[in-house]
């Protein structure tokens, strides 16, 4: 049959039935076809659109869903599909006029609303201003915000930001069909805003969306990551990390790509080649970690390579791992499957994720397994669920053994503390006083500079009740979020805590940062996602941290820390104990005192401080990963020992 002898919509017809039959490539021939044939026919364009990004091809696919709207300025799909393949070029404000516009011609659109709010909350993390918006929610939906005076118009303007955010996907989830991303994400922004009102509602809900996607065998709309802050129980946890990992791995497939096959060497190497994937070689809690890290391998046993899908914030940080990696390579613009064909180029035998399944991963590459072996480490707090992934670093406390049934990943336990420090950091030597953080001089400091997704109602009843007992104290928290800040403060003063007495640090550079913490008394830990970095970061300064030990990986890492460091008092069973803890070292200041002494002694001997230690460690592993791969033997446990 010829071109002509087919009608368009017979050739349309043909092309959306190849795409959900996941054909996406003989969907894009059809499609085409069918543009030939009618160039100015608007849906074929869409269709064309909608196969190209499946195909992961996005600036081709705008290109024709742009060519859709020029033709049908009224066509929703077209709009709200050049949203989505905008949001994905991070190009957010097109992608919100695109999304706009489709709300403009159907004000019930769920999709384009869902859309909105996840084109809103990108903008906003990346600090971009965004003017006062109208979501289409109606005059009684409009959010109400009162002026901060400490800071006028800026705090406000960044504080209506973040309610807007809440309000759009508050609108998406009330809109029918609801597959649980607009409710999660919704759930999730409340959390960051610490904006606990019908917080409990949203989570069930959310529940429901999630256990129903369960139990059709398909991913969610929750995201891992979110489920895993929330919900405090490693088997459950394990299940929507596998559903979100088989999608990924059907997402590739649709595709068109196959994973590699690898051949075993003839004769053992002289040195494995590593390879780091990440997005973080930046200023960011992971480019922290790590910063120490590349140059410390044994380069007799070892070759580093490092690529990078992330920014380039021509930070310190990233010149460091830049400087000491034996190649850097910068992946960012390639797609999934040209980043995986020059890892496997490259020859890589052990390919070490540090994302995860965490917001901005490209665990699409690990799926086409360019690399023999692939590992997580540090990057996603708890079991992928992937089949592509082998092993995982892991320790004994944020991992006992009697959670291993809940990892697919082969576990490779490290002695000490899972996460790597950079023994390197340098803390700034410049003079700073208590008065000029805001800080009064004669009180108790307790801090906790985490996000506000970690502050949760029973952490902040915890800590007030410790502030309660300690009438001279104050509480020093991150500005990150001004919402966040003026509902810390109203939740405070409903638990009798004058809210003046939280007191909110601005952002400055990591190493004044490190000297500032010097001034506060003791740090306050989260609960369900305890501090990892900043429990790090808080040791190193010199600061003791109290945590309660939690049920799943998330809620130990602040342990696990701390018993590198050599502080395993500080770590308590509940809020209970917590809450005495806090109150007996905020009373005893010999004790407090002594606590601190015994982390400026253990900065040159605690395993936690010493990053060669841990790169030995490390070594260890993977040399006992290669050495089963190459006997043939399948990835199982390794229990590393301390060297």
């Amino acid at each position: 049959m010829t071109d002509s002898d087919e009608t368009i919509q017979a050739l349309l017809n043909r092309a959306v039935s190849l795409q959900r039959g996941y054909s996406y490539a003989e969907a894009e021939v059809v499609a085409r076809r069918a543009t030939a044939q009618n160039p100015d026919h608007a849906n074929a364009h869409c269709i064309l659109g909608v196969a190209l990004s499946h195909l992961n091809r996005i600036e081709d696919a705008v290109i024709a869903f742009e060519r859709a709207v020029a033709l049908k300025p009224d066509y929703t799909n077209a709009l709200c599909n050049l949203g989505s393949a905008l949001h994905r070029l991070k190009k957010y404000s097109e992608a919100e006029r695109a999304y706009r516009g489709a709300l403009a011609v159907d004000e019930k659109y769920a999709l384009a609303q869902t859309g909105l709010a996840a084109t809103l909350q990108e903008s906003r993390k990346r600090g971009v201003t965004l003017a006062k918006i109208n979501i289409s929610m109606g005059s009684g939906r409009k959010p109400q915000v009162t002026t901060v005076s400490t800071q006028g118009s800026i705090a406000e303007r960044r504080r209506q930001e973040a309610q807007d955010v809440i309000d759009a996907f508050q609108d998406a989830a009330d809109r029918p069909p609801n597959d649980g991303l607009a409710a999660s994400q919704l759930y999730f922004e409340k959390r960051h805003a610490c904006d606990w009102a019908g917080l409990r509602e949203i989570e069930m809900r959310t529940d429901a969306l999630t256990a129903t996607a369960v139990d059709r065998g398909t991913a969610p709309g929750e995201h891992a990551f979110i489920h895993i802050a929330r919900v405090e129980d490693t088997a459950k946890n394990l299940v929507v990390a596998r559903l979100h990992a088989d999608e990924i791995v059907q997402k590739v497939a649709r595709r068109g790509s196959r994973p590699y096959s690898h051949v075993l060497p003839q004769a053992r190497k002289e040195r494995v080649r590593l390879g780091y994937l990440s997005a973080d070689f930046r200023d960011h809690a992971i480019g922290h970690l790590i910063a120490g890290m590349f140059d410390k391998h044994d380069r007799s046993r070892f070759e580093v390579f490092a690529y990078s899908h992330g920014e380039d914030d021509e930070s310190d940080f990233r010149r460091r791992v830049v400087a000491s990696a034996d190649q850097f390579i910068d992946i960012q613009e390639l797609s999934d499957e040209a980043a995986a064909a020059r890892i496997k180029s490259d020859e890589i035998d052990i390919l070490i994720d540090l994302s995860g399944q965490i917001r901005g991963n490209r665990l699409e590459i690990l799926a086409l397994k360019p690399a023999p072996l692939q590992v997580a480490y540090i990057g996603f707090p708890g079991s992928n669920g992937a089949a592509f992934i082998d092993y995982m670093f892991t320790d004994k406390t944020v991992t006992p053994e009697a959670h291993l049934d809940n990892y697919s990943e082969a576990t490779a336990y490290l002695p000490h503390c899972y996460l790597i420090t950079d023994d390197a950091q340098p803390i700034s030597d410049a003079p700073i006083s208590r008065k000029s953080q805001n800080l009064p001089d004669d009180a108790i400091v307790f801090c906790s500079f985490n996000q506000g997704f970690k502050i949760t109602p029973d952490v902040f009843d915890a800590w007030c009740e410790i502030m309660a007992d300690t009438k001279d104290s104050v509480l020093w928290l991150l500005e990150k979020n001004p919402l966040a800040q003026f509902n810390l403060r109203k939740e405070a003063q409903t638990r009798g805590i004058d809210g003046d007495r939280l007191i909110f640090a601005n952002r400055i550079p990591k190493p004044d940062h490190m000297a500032r913490t010097r001034l506060a008394d003791l740090a306050l830990d989260t609960g369900i996602y305890t501090s990892h970095v900043t429990t790090c970061d808080m040791l190193w300064a010199g600061l003791p941290v109290i945590t309660r030990l939690g049920r799943h990986f998330a809620s130990r890492v602040s342990a696990s820390a701390l018993k590198a460091a050599s502080l395993p008092e500080l770590i308590t069973e509940s809020w209970p104990a917590f809450v005495a803890l806090g109150k007996q070292l905020a009373d005893d200041r010999s004790l407090l005192a002594s606590y601190r002494n015994r982390l400026a002694d253990g900065r040159k001997s605690a395993p936690l401080f010493d990053t060669a230690r841990s790169v030995r460690a490390m070594e260890h592993g993977f040399e006992e990963m290669w050495r089963r791969y190459l006997d043939g033997e399948a990835p199982a446990r390794i229990d590393i020992p301390d060297r």
